[in-house]
This record gives C-alpha cells, structure tokens and sequence, in this order.
C-alpha cells in the first residue's frame, strides 16, 4: 500500500497504485517518489528531465505520487530525453557488488545442523525514462553501505558492508520497503562445531522477488564440509521454497553458469571463523 503523505511541505495533488507502476511524466509536471529513507524527484521540462535525490535516516515511508512542485534544498541534476514519451519507471535491483554480511550476533551451527535464516539487504533502484527497450538512465542503492574487502590482500574483492539482523522466523523480521529478504540455508555437514561471524553474499548472483508487501531475493544455501575440505555455495534460481506466491521483478546482474561455487576453506578464513 502506497501511504498518501507530504514531504517538505510539498502538496500531493494524484496518488499512483504503487511505486513500481510507470507513470506518464507530461511536461512541466513533477513527480516524487519515496522508499524508505530513499526519496527521488523527477521533473519533466520538454526535451530534458531533472531529478534530485535525498536519503533520510531509518524510514519506512511509501510515497508514489505528483507533486505540485519541485524540491529545495537538494542537488537537480539535468539529463537528456532520449524521447518524447514521456514515460518514467523504477525497479528495484540488488547491488552491484557482493555484500559482507556481519550479524548482530554470531551463529553457531552444531554438526549435522541444517537450518534456515533470514537477512534484510538494502535494494538499489534502478529508473528508466522512455519506452522499456530504453537502457536505464540511472541507478542509485536506497542506503549508501561502507566498503570492506573480503579475501586476501593478494586475492580478494571489494564488498559493501551490511551489519544486520539475522533472524529464523520471517514474521520477526521488520517490513521495510527497501529491504529485500534473502533466505539463507546452511548446512553443516562437518564433525565439528561451525560459528559463522560474517559471511559474503555475491548480490549480483540474486534476483528480487515481490510477494505482496515484502521484496525477496533467491535462496542461497551453504554447505560445510571440514576445514580441510570444501565450502560449496549455490545460488538457486528461485525463491519457492519460502514463498510460492512471489514473482520475479529483476533477474540477477551476473547469473550463475554453474549451480556450485567451490572455494578451499583455506581462502575463507576472513570469511568464517570457527
């Protein structure tokens, strides 16, 4: 449900069905836009469009609507109109690169143990100006992440670093607009004892998902087999496991051509501590 509000004082004058549904943008009018503590204004001004974008701390606010008027006090920026359709659309993306997940609190997985959680990643939204054949006019994420780097200095990647809270049940989780859920399966198939403190989720590998109110991204399961063995991570295609409802609104950037990505345990150690 799209909530009907005003922000900085600006008067909502038509209220759109959802945040995801395109809007025709006629010239001289502004739309406004808000997603959690992410908030977009669009304006169209005949062969060109101006957006300006803010975040807020910790809202959860749901705003898809006209506006009589454009925002002061935040940077427009001015693009090109690659047509004159007039047309405007956003989709919500999962981030452009891996997230270092870091729990509130560690887990500890006994042998033989496979057990199901759930953790809340931050989308990013991705808008589209003109007809859907059009490439993306621009991308930005809904919370801007601190950089970490996982691996070795001699082999590793730059991630983005989400502290969050993992949870068992999903009805304990907190419904938040820009937040995707990625369930997440794993498996000790160890004879000793596994205590995950943070773990690297590849982002680009997941689609999102919509069920009703909530984002979800595919599943990901992890398998632990001894430290001198192999940690095989797959990335499933879908999220059917939790939600048979849920329909697909982005499909990942960078599919996964194998069904198992095999890393030594040797290579994780910055990744999971026993």
């Amino acid at each position: 449900t799209v909530a009907k509000l005003v922000s900085r004082g600006e008067e909502i004058m038509e209220q759109t069905e959802s945040i995801w549904d395109p809007v025709m943008v006629e010239d001289g009018t502004c739309f406004h836009w808000q997603i959690g503590p992410f908030k977009l204004w669009v304006e169209r001004a005949k062969d060109e469009w101006n957006t300006a974008i803010d975040r807020v701390h910790d809202a959860d606010a749901v705003i898809a609507a006209q506006v009589t008027s454009r925002s002061e006090g935040v940077k427009w920026i001015r693009w090109a109109a690659t047509d004159d359709s007039g047309m405007w659309s956003l989709s919500p993306v999962m981030p452009d690169r891996a997230v270092l997940v870091r729990p509130d609190s560690p887990f500890n997985f006994p042998p033989g143990s496979d057990v199901m959680f759930f953790i809340s990643i931050p989308i990013w939204i991705r808008a589209m100006a003109g007809h859907d054949s059009s490439p993306p006019l621009f991308e930005e994420p809904t919370v801007i992440l601190s950089n970490s780097w996982f691996g070795t200095p001699a082999s590793g990647s730059l991630c983005y670093s989400l502290r969050t809270t993992a949870r068992r049940a999903i009805q304990s989780l907190r419904k938040r607009p820009h937040m995707a859920i990625c369930p997440i399966r794993i498996r000790n198939e160890a004879r000793s004892s596994l205590e995950f403190q943070r773990f690297c989720i590849h982002a680009p590998h997941l689609s999102l998902y919509r069920d009703n109110d909530r984002l979800w991204t595919s599943q990901v399961n992890i398998s632990y087999q001894g430290e001198s063995r192999m940690i095989r991570t797959e990335y499933l295609p879908d999220v059917s496991a939790v939600s048979r409802d849920a329909m697909l609104v982005s499909g990942a950037r960078e599919p996964v051509r194998k069904h198992f990505i095999q890393r030594s345990f040797d290579d994780l150690r910055s990744f999971i501590r026993m």
